[in-house]
């Protein structure tokens, strides 16, 4: 309604396509439904074991259907859709989201890997997440050159963040020299702390760096105020813009996020848990201190709490409690 024509490219789990139960199959929102345009997709409607989004990808494209592209890969097909899109779009104002299939599992080899050419493309090896993070990173940076070819880099606010952390099975060796095992699928900073680069040239200062919290729930409010746009008077929202912070501007940011997550697959335990930046509770009673306790081994009880500690525990608790209403 605010003018912006809308692609998406990627991955779409939205659907019910993937849900353990036959009978939720269909109930979730199609892309189109969501509001966008035009979708590039990996497993829109069609099941994973009927087709991968690597090499030789299987990609649900609108107007053409769920096809299987011999001798391609996924994430340049997509990428290719996005560049497509922006060349049609260029005169308009325009939105893409790209879920990107990179970096998840499986790890296997890309276009550039050495293996792509001589073996199996879906060899499993972590040692390929290292060309995986590479072609990412190409990716992302195709679509910027795009942007800079047909003069629209100072005209886009170009938003990079991830949806949770590293796979378990993969060790990053910090600039410090510490190495960091990922924790995908937990509740702690390995599971959930992800990067957020927010750039546009000309309106965002590249030097700034901001270490407030962000949650999922910001982006809405945030992509709203941006496009000048207006939220229906009934939609509550407990997300807070972060366009101001962007812009170095002197704005409240949030106190506090929530995080409530019980997965339908894989080994992982059900968890909630309300945190500010320093202090954690879970919806069990475990207190951290994450600033002195990142991997948190160490639960606080409620009585070796200071006054101030006390009153963050008891607002974190009032979080927690109004979540279950």
């Amino acid at each position: 309604q605010a003018g912006y024509a809308t692609a998406i490219a990627g991955k779409w789990q939205l659907y019910g396509t993937n849900t353990r139960l036959p009978e939720d199959k269909g109930t979730g929102y199609h892309p189109g439904a969501a509001g966008f345009d035009e979708y590039c997709l990996w497993q829109l409607d069609v099941l994973r074991k009927n087709g991968e989004r690597y090499a030789d990808p299987l990609i649900d494209r609108k107007g053409i259907g769920a096809k299987s592209l011999k001798d391609a890969y996924g994430p340049e097909v997509f990428t290719d859709f996005i560049l497509e899109f922006i060349e049609k779009k260029k005169d308009t104002p325009f939105f893409v989201y790209y879920p990107m299939a990179l970096t998840h599992d499986p790890f296997v080899p890309t276009p550039d890997s050495e293996e792509w050419g001589d073996g199996d493309r879906y060899k499993k090896d972590t040692k390929h997440f290292v060309d995986m993070v590479a072609y990412m990173d190409k990716s992302v940076g195709r679509i910027i050159d795009k942007l800079e070819v047909l003069g629209l880099r100072e005209n886009t606010l170009v938003i990079f963040t991830g949806d949770n952390g590293t796979h378990r099975s993969i060790y990053s060796k910090m600039s410090d020299g510490r190495m960091v095992k990922g924790n995908k699928g937990h509740p702690d900073d390995g599971g959930t702390h992800v990067p957020l680069i927010a750039n546009w040239p000309g309106v965002i200062d590249s030097a700034q760096v901001n270490d407030n919290l962000i949650d999922f729930s910001d982006f809405l409010p945030t992509l709203v105020e941006v496009a000048d746009a207006t939220l229906p008077q009934d939609r509550i929202l407990d997300g807070q813009s972060f366009w101001g912070q962007l812009q170095g501007l002197s704005v409240a940011s949030r106190e506090w996020v929530f995080c409530h997550y019980d997965t339908l697959w894989g080994n992982f335990k059900a968890s909630r848990f309300a945190r500010t930046k320093r202090w954690k509770l879970y919806g069990d009673g475990r207190f951290f201190d994450v600033s002195a306790d990142v991997l948190e081994k160490n639960s606080i009880s409620k009585d070796a709490l200071t006054a101030d500690s006390l009153k963050t525990h008891a607002k974190l608790q009032a979080v927690l409690d109004r979540m279950h209403q």
